[in-house]
């Protein structure tokens, strides 16, 4: 992944954790329901950067033999 492609996922991952913080407490105000649309978001928004991370874990772990 390039440089430019990390930077954006983690700029994304910013955003969706101040996102779902806003939502769940200020919006839904912090019963089950925020913390169910906070965890949507999170996932939508933390997601792609957990599954880059992995694959790129897995690609220097194959690399190291």
């Amino acid at each position: 992944m390039t440089k430019g492609g990390w930077i954006a996922k983690v700029l994304l991952a910013l955003v969706g954790v101040f996102a779902a913080a806003f939502v769940g407490d200020e919006l839904i105000g912090g019963g089950a329901l925020g913390w169910t649309a906070g965890g949507a978001i999170l996932g939508v928004t933390v997601g792609p950067l957990l599954l880059s991370l992995i694959a790129w874990r897995r690609e220097q772990d194959s690399r190291s033999g």
